[in-house]
């Protein structure tokens, strides 16, 4: 077994980014007693980060990456100084979250939800330089998403109708002034009951999507039973919420005895990843039901209705 400086100068010596991850580990493993029982207090990402004298977001990143297993071989060949445009560890870490959370809402598996990012990620049009040599992409802006202020849009439709008139007076200049006058007001009326439908129509398109999303966030009771049963703790009644104290402190013993650092085997990877899932869905479910409580509003003479 190699001793922890034979590890660091191996870390340092390292040219890819994923055998330093590898080699993190086993500096932690070999850690003292002491600072591996303080974990909770002491964060082994510092604790590593001041030893080998490198960044605490970094490391921190990699170990991420490496307990999330062969599955992420994909982002790590991003990550690594022979690709065109090498990918930030900071990056790498985002879109292993989001792969993750496509695994929790699909069902599927994270090898499939990383690929899945990364074909979006590569669908990215800007490519930006970042520190350390490394390269981001951004999604497109739209052009339509920053709204302009008030009085750019009022403005805005000020000029529309000018335009409309100057052209509506040009094609009438043969006309006398009562009829002239009386086809321009008509046109005015037409051109405001127009841009009112349009309007009506923007509203209703966007309560449309806001009503969607909110169907799509919604946590169903059986998957409240399925975080309850991972969390080893009764479920509630229907349409009560979560005891979260219990929830809590069961997240707490589920999470150290599962541990990659205490437990590295898969089977405890992915029991630890389950059991911090389901606390998340019993803090929705909560924030669910608290939001779809009445409140009471008060009016002036005492009276009280719910709303």
């Amino acid at each position: 077994m190699r001793t922890t400086e034979e590890l660091i100068a191996d870390f340092k010596a390292a040219g890819f980014n994923k055998l330093r991850a590898s080699i993190l580990s086993s500096i932690w493993e070999q850690a003292p007693d002491e600072v591996r029982r303080s974990w909770a207090t002491v964060r082994r990402e510092d604790w590593l980060a001041e030893l080998l004298s490198h960044p605490a977001q970094w490391v921190e990143c990699a170990l991420v990456l490496h307990n999330a297993g062969p599955a992420v071989d994909a982002i790590w060949e991003r990550t690594e100084p022979t690709q065109q445009y090498p990918m930030s560890m900071r990056t790498a870490n985002d879109l292993l979250t989001t792969a993750k959370r496509i695994t929790r809402k699909r069902s599927c598996s994270l090898s499939t939800a990383v690929k899945e990012v990364l074909v979006e990620y590569d669908s990215r049009p800007t490519v930006y330089a970042i520190a350390d040599g490394c390269y981001a992409r951004k999604r497109k802006p739209s052009r339509l998403k920053a709204e302009p202020p008030a009085e750019h849009v009022e403005a805005s439709w000020q000029g529309i109708r000018q335009a409309f008139a100057a052209i509506v007076q040009q094609r009438l200049a043969d006309l006398d002034e009562g009829p002239r006058d009386q086809l321009l007001r008509g046109f005015e009326r037409d051109l405001n009951t127009l841009l009112e439908e349009f309007g009506r129509r923007i509203h209703s398109q966007k309560r449309t999507v806001r009503q969607h999303n909110e169907v799509a966030s919604m946590v169903r009771f059986s998957h409240v039973r399925q975080a309850c049963d991972t969390l080893m703790i009764d479920p509630p009644k229907r349409g009560k919420p979560v005891d979260m104290k219990w929830a809590r402190k069961q997240k707490r013993m589920l999470t150290r005895q599962y541990h990659p650092d205490v437990s590295p085997s898969e089977s405890s990877r992915v029991l630890f990843e389950a059991v911090i899932a389901a606390y998340e869905v019993c803090e929705q479910y909560n924030d669910q039901l608290e939001g779809a409580k009445p409140k009471l509003v008060v009016h002036e003479g005492g009276n009280s209705n719910a709303v």
